[in-house]
């Protein structure tokens, strides 16, 4: 069983699970139920909010996600006290 989590949190914020003063969240997907209960617990363990993001084929834009959060943080001087957030309706 494969889990992708945590890839959207850096090691120097990831002691602070929060964004403005808001608990931060963690994107997680997986092919499996059991896997996917096991990541939520460890997330909401470490004081972040879990979002499932569906299959393990979404991986791939989770990736994308943390690339993109690593060019705003770091190449254009955005720094890294924000995160990603997922708004539901």
């Amino acid at each position: 069983m494969v889990v992708k989590a945590f890839n959207g949190i850096t090691a120097d914020n990831f002691p602070t699970p929060s964004a403005s003063g808001e608990p931060a969240q963690v994107f997680y997907c997986s092919d499996h139920d059991a896997a996917k209960q096991a990541a939520q617990q460890l997330i909401e363990a470490t004081g972040y909010v879990p979002k499932d993001c569906g299959a393990l084929s979404n991986a791939r834009y989770l990736e994308a996600m943390a690339m993109l959060w690593l060019q705003l943080a770091f190449w254009e001087d955005k720094g890294s006290e924000w995160a990603f957030k997922m708004v539901e309706k």
